[in-house]
Protein backbone atom coordinates (compact mmCIF):
# COMPACT_ATOMS: atom_id res chain seq x y z
CA UNK A 1 0.00 0.00 0.00
CA UNK A 2 2.90 2.03 1.24
CA UNK A 3 4.61 1.77 -2.62
CA UNK A 4 1.01 3.23 -4.85
CA UNK A 5 2.37 7.15 -4.80
CA UNK A 6 5.77 5.83 -6.20
CA UNK A 7 3.75 4.04 -8.65
CA UNK A 8 1.99 6.68 -9.32
CA UNK A 9 5.22 8.92 -9.61
CA UNK A 10 6.88 6.57 -12.02
CA UNK A 11 4.77 4.59 -14.24
CA UNK A 12 4.60 7.52 -16.65
CA UNK A 13 8.79 7.64 -16.94
CA UNK A 14 8.69 3.97 -17.03
CA UNK A 15 6.27 3.95 -20.19
CA UNK A 16 7.95 7.04 -21.73
CA UNK A 17 10.89 4.65 -22.34
CA UNK A 18 8.93 1.47 -23.36
CA UNK A 19 7.77 3.84 -25.85
CA UNK A 20 10.60 5.25 -26.87
CA UNK A 21 12.02 1.59 -28.33
CA UNK A 22 8.96 0.73 -30.01
CA UNK A 23 9.96 1.30 -33.51
CA UNK A 24 8.64 4.40 -35.17
CA UNK A 25 6.45 2.37 -37.59
CA UNK A 26 4.13 0.72 -35.01
CA UNK A 27 2.52 3.71 -34.74
CA UNK A 28 -1.01 2.56 -33.65
CA UNK A 29 1.05 0.48 -30.29
CA UNK A 30 2.55 3.94 -29.62
CA UNK A 31 -0.60 5.33 -29.91
CA UNK A 32 -2.63 2.95 -27.75
CA UNK A 33 0.14 1.84 -25.09
CA UNK A 34 0.67 6.15 -24.19
CA UNK A 35 -2.82 5.91 -23.29
CA UNK A 36 -2.81 2.46 -21.67
CA UNK A 37 -0.53 3.65 -19.36
CA UNK A 38 -1.66 7.15 -18.70
CA UNK A 39 -4.71 5.48 -17.06
CA UNK A 40 -2.87 3.23 -14.73
CA UNK A 41 -1.70 6.49 -12.35
CA UNK A 42 -5.21 7.76 -12.76
CA UNK A 43 -7.00 4.87 -11.66
CA UNK A 44 -4.67 4.56 -8.50
CA UNK A 45 -4.80 8.21 -7.94
CA UNK A 46 -8.63 7.77 -7.83
CA UNK A 47 -8.05 4.39 -5.24
CA UNK A 48 -5.77 6.84 -3.07
CA UNK A 49 -8.74 9.64 -2.90
CA UNK A 50 -11.48 6.94 -1.73
CA UNK A 51 -8.74 4.95 0.52
CA UNK A 52 -7.46 7.76 2.30
CA UNK A 53 -8.73 7.62 5.86
CA UNK A 54 -10.08 11.09 6.79
CA UNK A 55 -10.93 10.49 10.31
CA UNK A 56 -7.21 9.40 11.16
CA UNK A 57 -5.79 12.36 8.78
CA UNK A 58 -2.14 13.09 9.07
CA UNK A 59 0.15 11.82 6.29
CA UNK A 60 -0.81 8.31 4.95
CA UNK A 61 0.14 5.94 1.89
CA UNK A 62 3.76 6.60 3.00
CA UNK A 63 6.95 5.14 1.86
CA UNK A 64 10.16 5.56 3.43
CA UNK A 65 13.52 3.84 1.90
CA UNK A 66 16.93 4.36 2.38
CA UNK A 67 18.55 6.00 -1.12
CA UNK A 68 22.43 6.57 -0.09
CA UNK A 69 22.89 5.72 3.39
CA UNK A 70 26.46 6.57 3.99
CA UNK A 71 24.88 10.19 3.63
CA UNK A 72 21.85 9.36 5.54
CA UNK A 73 20.03 10.15 2.29
CA UNK A 74 16.11 8.89 2.36
CA UNK A 75 13.52 8.33 -0.37
CA UNK A 76 10.25 9.79 1.78
CA UNK A 77 6.21 9.63 0.27
CA UNK A 78 3.37 10.39 1.76
CA UNK A 79 0.05 11.90 1.33
CA UNK A 80 -1.81 14.22 3.76
CA UNK A 81 -5.66 15.58 3.14
CA UNK A 82 -4.31 18.28 0.68
CA UNK A 83 -2.30 16.16 -1.15
CA UNK A 84 -5.28 13.33 -2.04
CA UNK A 85 -7.21 16.25 -3.25
CA UNK A 86 -4.70 16.80 -5.96
CA UNK A 87 -3.49 13.74 -7.05
CA UNK A 88 -6.17 12.86 -8.95
CA UNK A 89 -6.83 15.86 -10.23
CA UNK A 90 -3.48 16.45 -11.59
CA UNK A 91 -2.91 12.52 -13.10
CA UNK A 92 -5.32 13.02 -15.98
CA UNK A 93 -2.81 15.44 -17.78
CA UNK A 94 -0.36 12.66 -17.84
CA UNK A 95 -2.61 11.27 -20.91
CA UNK A 96 -1.35 12.57 -24.29
CA UNK A 97 -2.85 15.08 -26.27
CA UNK A 98 -6.18 13.81 -28.19
CA UNK A 99 -4.73 15.39 -31.35
CA UNK A 100 -1.96 13.31 -30.68
CA UNK A 101 -3.44 10.16 -30.51
CA UNK A 102 -6.12 10.19 -32.52
CA UNK A 103 -4.73 12.34 -35.59
CA UNK A 104 -4.58 10.68 -39.26
CA UNK A 105 -1.01 9.36 -39.82
CA UNK A 106 0.39 11.67 -42.35
CA UNK A 107 -0.37 14.43 -39.40
CA UNK A 108 0.80 12.13 -37.03
CA UNK A 109 4.58 12.08 -37.90
CA UNK A 110 5.89 13.08 -33.90
CA UNK A 111 3.40 10.65 -32.35
CA UNK A 112 6.13 8.43 -30.45
CA UNK A 113 8.19 11.66 -29.32
CA UNK A 114 4.90 13.80 -28.20
CA UNK A 115 3.45 10.62 -26.48
CA UNK A 116 6.89 9.71 -24.66
CA UNK A 117 7.18 13.58 -23.99
CA UNK A 118 3.35 13.95 -22.37
CA UNK A 119 3.95 10.90 -20.22
CA UNK A 120 7.25 11.97 -18.79
CA UNK A 121 5.92 15.78 -18.39
CA UNK A 122 4.42 15.06 -14.95
CA UNK A 123 6.88 13.17 -13.48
Amino acid sequence: MGLLLTIITFVPLLGALVILLIPKSQERLIKYLSIAISVIPFGLATYLWFAYDKAAGGIQFETSLPWIPTLNINYHLGADGLSILVIPRHTPRITPRRHTVFAPPRVNDLAKRTAARGLVVVV
